[in-house]
């Protein structure tokens, strides 16, 4: 769910060295794998892993940064417990989503809608659903 890892990207660049990033799409791990390379960012790994069955152990990661994906999910729990099993006790979940509270965000979705440019699985949520699932 890492995408081409441009918020990765940052996080390493400002001191977080052992980045772990997947996504389900071969492409976008590519991407991420090229653009670390390409500065030098050795540490960093990415894979292509289902976020339902994600390859790592349990309490595995300090912090989980998830951008833009929870809302093309079909539905948020199984992916919700995958995400917890691999969080560390205590520590850190931030989810990067579009808020169709915010009238940009709903507008956008809409238009996309509209214009046939929206995946049919897209179904926002807003910060309130997200935290209630988890």
């Amino acid at each position: 769910m890492c995408g081409p890892s441009f918020f990765s990207f940052f996080l390493y660049a400002h001191r977080y060295k052992n980045i772990v990033g997947f996504d389900i799409s071969k492409e976008q791990i590519d991407i991420s794998k090229s653009l670390f390379r390409k500065h030098g960012f050795e540490k960093a790994r990415f894979f292509v892993s289902d976020v339902e069955k994600i390859r790592l152990p349990e309490e595995y990661a300090d912090f989980v940064f998830v951008t833009t994906s929870l809302h093309h999910l079909s539905d948020m729990i199984d992916a919700v417990k995958e995400i917890k099993r691999i969080l560390k006790r205590n520590h850190y979940f931030v989810a990067f989503e579009p808020n169709p509270l915010n009238p940009y965000s709903w507008y956008h979705h809409w238009t996309e809608r509209r214009t046939g440019k929206a995946s049919v699985n897209e179904k926002l949520q807003t910060p309130n659903k997200i935290k209630d699932t988890f």
